[in-house]
């Protein structure tokens, strides 16, 4: 059965001496796995189309199990996200959390959404980092762990300036009245968590206009790491580049 569907390049794989095997998110929110015949040749019509970050028209045959990718027409090549290193980086990090939210039955139109804006949010210059903070966060429940960062787990208050510590035993927030509770709750600042409660529930359309200071980043980024490490247990690749990349900063 011939297929024709809108979707971005989620994985490229080189296999033998002319071809890819690549992943697509498609327009449903489905990851379908295809072969692209000599598309490893430069000369190839499809060796542009089949780039990673690459959002396209895919033509392909399917029946079971793998497709054949027939031909493609690059919507948006997403250049800025291939050609600079750190942008690539946190690029491919967005894409890995996505990608490992998703079984490979799962069909979630939200996923495909939110990769258009990430990207489209970064393309416009809004910060890398700051936008894979908001895909882990929104791809949490995905993983099974609805998260919570606007009230106290313990005593429900909702007032966010007494919001200062996160705790892993209780599963959420304390107020500063609740800290005796978790002697080892992680320290946070009111303002991180406002921000991330904020990050958790922004509407996609809202991307574009989100910043956050540096030092909030560092704060909203540790929780973030560790909640995947406590509640979700999964380790992202293209977090060590990233670490890596950032060190160089230095």
């Amino acid at each position: 059965m011939l297929y024709k569907q809108e979707g971005f390049v989620i994985r490229s794989v080189d296999y033998g001496e002319n071809n890819k095997i690549i992943t697509i998110l498609n327009e449903h929110g489905h990851k379908v796995p295809l072969m692209a015949r000599g598309a490893k040749k430069t000369s190839h019509p499809l060796q542009s189309a089949t780039q990673p970050f690459v959002h396209g028209l895919f033509i392909f045959s399917k029946f079971k199990g793998m497709g054949t990718l027939s031909s493609a027409d690059i919507i948006n090549s997403h250049r800025i996200l291939q050609t600079d290193l750190f942008k690539s980086a946190y690029g491919a990090y967005a894409i890995e959390i996505v990608d490992k939210a998703l079984e490979e039955d799962d069909q979630d139109v939200f996923f495909y959404e939110l990769i258009i804006a990430v990207f489209q949010a970064i393309e416009k210059g809004v910060d890398e980092d700051t936008m894979c903070m908001i895909v882990a966060l929104k791809c949490m429940p995905k993983y099974g762990y609805e998260p919570m960062f606007n009230a106290c787990i313990v005593t429900g208050d909702m007032n966010q300036q007494q919001l200062n510590a996160y705790s892993f035993k209780l599963n959420g927030p304390l107020s500063n009245q609740a800290l005796s509770h978790d002697e080892h709750a992680i320290r946070i600042s009111n303002r991180a968590l406002y921000l991330m409660n904020l990050m958790y529930q922004l509407p996609l359309q809202h991307l574009n206009s989100f910043k956050i200071n540096e030092n909030i980043k560092k704060e909203i980024q540790n929780l973030i790491d560790s909640m995947y490490d406590e509640y979700i247990g999964v380790i992202f690749r293209s977090k060590k580049l990233i670490k890596q990349l950032e060190n160089l900063k230095i």
